[in-house]
C-alpha cells in the first residue's frame, strides 16, 4: 500500500481514470434529466431563491427537512452565480466528485486499487445517479434534501479527517473533523448521528493509541464555529430563544412529534410488515454467506491443480449469469449483518494504521442504516442511507474477507475475482433501469438555466407554467395545494402563506389550524389546487376529508373562483375575487 511519501503506483491512476470516465458518461447520459415537477425538489429550489432575495429561513417560510446550512449555502450560490436550476446542478456534481475521490482515496489507502474502485463505482453507478422509481429526487444530483446529501459529503471529510489524525498524529485533522461535525449538525439529524457515532469510535482508537491531549479540545472548538456563526446570523434578524431554535431547527420533528402512527413512515421503516422484512433480510444474509461457502470450499478442494482455472472461470461465467437476472433492488437486506460482520473483523485483526478508517465508516454505516429500520433498501431514502454500508459490503467481499480466509489455503484471487463479477454485474444491471428510466423523461418544462426534462404523463405541469407567466402580473403571488413549490420557483412566484407543503409530517409538526390560518391571513392573488394521491400517507386527497384540509378548501370556494383547469394531473386555476 503507498504512503503519503511513495509515489502512487501506476494502477492507481489507471482506476481514478476509469472512475472519472464513468462520472463523465453518467453525467452526458442524465443531463438535465434529474428532479420532479412536482414533488420536494422545487422547495430545494424555491427555498434558497427567497433567501436570496431577503426572507429568513423558518421566519417567513417553513422548511421542515432539515438545518440552515444547505438553503443559505445555495441562497449564497444564487446571489453569486445566479439564480437557476442549472447553478445548483453544477454545485452537486462538484460535491459529488470530491466524494467520489474521497472515498476512491480512502478506501484505496485501507486496501488496494481493485476495491477502491469497485467502491467508487457502486457510489456512481448505483447510487448516485440512480433513478429507480417515479420520482427524480432520490439521486445526489436533485435530492429530495440537499442536506442529505451534503451531510454525507461532510461526514466523509469528517472520517477522512479523523483517519488522518489518528495515523499521522496532525492536530489539525482533529480540528478539521469537528468543524465538519458541526457543520452537519446543521443539515440532518440523523447523518448527525452516524458521524457522532463515528467521532465516538475515532475517540475510543484514539484513547487506546494515546492521541486525545489537546485533540478534543480543537475538535469542540472548530464544532462550535459553524453554529455560532448560524447564531449570530439569525440574531441579527431574531431575538435570543428563536435564533437557538432556528440553528437547531432540523431537530424539531423530534421533540414532541411522534411518526410512529403515520401509514408512510410505518412502511418505510417496515413497520408495517416486520416479519416480512426479518425473514428477508435472514435469507439473503443466509444464502449469499451458503454461496461463498460453496465456492471457497470448492476453490479449496482443487487448489495447486489443474482444475483451479478451469473451476475458476466456470465459476466466473455462471456468477455473471445469476447475478444479471437476480432483482438488485432487494439487495439491501442483507446490508446490516454484512456490515456487523465487517465490524467484528475489523475489531479483531490487528493492524491500527490500515484499519481505522474502515473501522470508522463501518461504524457511520451502521448507524445510518438504522434510520431505515427492517426496511433496509437501496432505492427511496437508500439511496443515501444505505450507500455506505454498501460500500462497507464491497469492502468486507473484496478486501477483508479473503485476507480473513488467505491462511486457509483461500487464494484471494479467486476468491476477489468470482465477487468482482458479481458485483460489477450487478451494478452495471442497476445503471441499466436507472438510464432506461431517464430515457422516459422527454418533455421540457423551464427556460434557460432552468430547463428540465421530466415525464410526459404530466404535460399539465408545463401547460400551467406557460398559463401563469402568460396570464398572471409579474408581481402576483401563488401557492399551490398540496404541494408544487416548483411552479412557484418556475414562475418566479411568491407563495406568501409560508407553508409551501402540506402532507402528514407538516400538519403533524406545525399543526392544521396553524398553517389555515396562515393561509387565510396571508392569502395570495392565485391557488392552485393539484389532485395528487395521498394514500401513502394514509389521506384522501386535499379538500375531502377534515384532518387533510377540508376547511382550507371550503375557505378557497368561498373566495376565489376558478379560471382554468389542466389534466394530468388534474389541477384547477383559482384566482382571487
Amino acid at each position: 500500500m503507498a504512503t503519503p511519501k511513495q509515489k502512487l503506483p501506476r494502477e492507481f491512476w489507471w482506476g481514478g481514470a476509469v472512475i472519472a470516465l464513468v462520472f463523465a458518461f453518467l453525467t452526458l447520459e442524465t443531463w438535465r434529466k434529474w428532479g420532479d415537477s412536482l414533488i420536494d425538489f422545487g422547495v430545494q429550489l424555491y427555498v434558497p431563491w427567497k433567501i436570496s432575495t431577503g426572507t429568513v429561513l423558518y421566519r417567513d417560510v417553513a422548511y421542515l427537512t432539515g438545518g440552515p446550512l444547505s438553503q443559505y449555502y445555495h441562497a449564497l450560490l444564487f446571489g453569486v452565480f445566479g439564480v437557476s436550476v442549472l447553478t445548483l446542478v453544477v454545485s452537486n456534481l462538484v460535491l459529488l466528485a470530491l466524494l467520489v475521490a474521497l472515498i476512491y482515496w480512502s478506501f484505496y489507502k485501507a486496501s488496494d486499487a481493485l476495491t477502491a474502485v469497485e467502491a467508487a463505482l457502486a457510489l456512481l453507478l448505483v447510487f448516485a445517479f440512480a433513478h429507480y422509481t417515479v420520482l427524480g429526487i432520490f439521486n445526489y444530483v436533485t435530492p429530495y434534501s440537499a442536506e442529505i446529501v451534503h451531510g454525507l459529503v461532510l461526514s466523509v471529510v469528517m472520517l477522512a479527517a479523523l483517519t488522518y489524525w489518528l495515523t499521522e498524529k496532525k492536530p489539525w485533522g482533529a480540528a478539521l473533523a469537528g468543524f465538519c461535525a458541526g457543520l452537519v449538525l446543521l443539515t440532518k439529524p440523523e447523518v448527525f448521528m452516524a458521524a457522532l457515532a463515528a467521532l465516538g469510535a475515532a475517540f475510543f482508537l484514539g484513547r487506546r493509541a494515546g492521541k486525545l491531549g489537546r485533540s478534543a479540545g480543537l475538535m469542540l472548538a472548530g464544532a462550535l464555529v459553524p453554529l455560532l456563526g448560524f447564531f449570530i446570523h439569525f440574531c441579527r434578524l431574531e431575538n435570543f430563544s428563536e435564533s437557538a431554535r432556528s440553528v437547531f431547527w432540523a431537530w424539531t420533528p423530534m421533540w414532541g412529534h411522534s411518526m410512529a402512527q403515520d401509514p408512510f413512515y410505518r412502511w418505510c421503516l417496515g413497520l408495517d410488515a416486520p416479519a416480512f422484512h426479518l425473514q428477508m433480510m435472514g435469507e439473503q444474509f443466509l444464502g449469499l454467506s451458503a454461496g461463498l461457502a460453496v465456492y471457497v470450499v470448492l476453490v479449496r478442494a482443487v487448489a495447486e491443480t489443474t482444475w483451479a482455472k478451469i473451476v475458476f472461470v466456470s465459476s466466473c461465467v455462471l456468477a455473471a449469469e445469476l447475478a444479471w437476472r437476480y432483482n438488485w433492488r432487494q439487495c439491501g437486506y442483507c446490508l446490516l449483518p454484512l456490515a456487523l460482520v465487517l465490524l467484528v473483523l475489523l475489531l479483531r485483526r490487528s493492524r491500527p494504521r490500515s484499519n481505522m478508517f474502515p473501522i470508522l465508516w463501518t461504524v457511520f454505516s451502521l448507524v445510518l442504516l438504522a434510520k431505515l429500520g427492517l426496511f433496509v433498501r437501496i432505492y427511496h431514502y437508500g439511496f443515501a442511507l444505505a450507500m455506505p454500508a454498501f460500500l462497507a459490503a464491497v469492502y468486507l467481499l473484496l478486501w477483508e474477507l479473503p485476507e480473513t480466509l488467505r491462511p486457509y489455503r483461500v487464494r484471494p484471487l479467486y476468491l476477489r475475482g468470482v465477487v468482482s463479477v458479481v458485483l460489477l454485474t450487478g451494478f452495471v444491471r442497476m445503471m441499466s433501469v436507472s438510464l432506461i428510466n431517464y430515457d422516459h423523461r422527454t418533455i421540457p418544462l423551464g427556460h434557460g438555466g432552468d430547463r428540465t426534462l421530466v415525464l410526459p404523463n404530466r404535460p399539465a405541469i408545463a401547460a400551467t407554467l406557460d398559463w401563469i407567466e402568460t396570464n398572471t402580473p409579474p408581481n402576483s403571488t401563488l401557492a399551490v395545494l398540496p404541494e408544487g413549490a416548483m411552479l412557484n420557483y418556475l414562475s418566479r412566484r411568491t407563495n406568501p402563506a409560508k407553508y409551501l407543503r402540506w402532507n402528514s409530517a407538516e400538519l403533524s409538526v406545525f399543526g392544521q389550524e396553524n398553517m389555515d390560518d396562515a393561509f387565510t391571513q396571508n392569502s395570495p392573488d392565485y391557488v392552485i389546487l393539484i389532485e395528487r394521491d395521498m394514500h401513502e400517507f394514509g389521506l384522501k386527497p386535499f379538500g375531502e376529508e377534515e384532518r387533510f384540509g377540508l376547511r382550507l378548501k371550503q375557505w378557497i370556494d368561498i373566495h376565489y373562483k376558478a379560471v382554468y383547469a389542466f389534466d394530468s394531473p388534474h389541477l384547477i386555476i383559482y384566482r382571487k375575487k
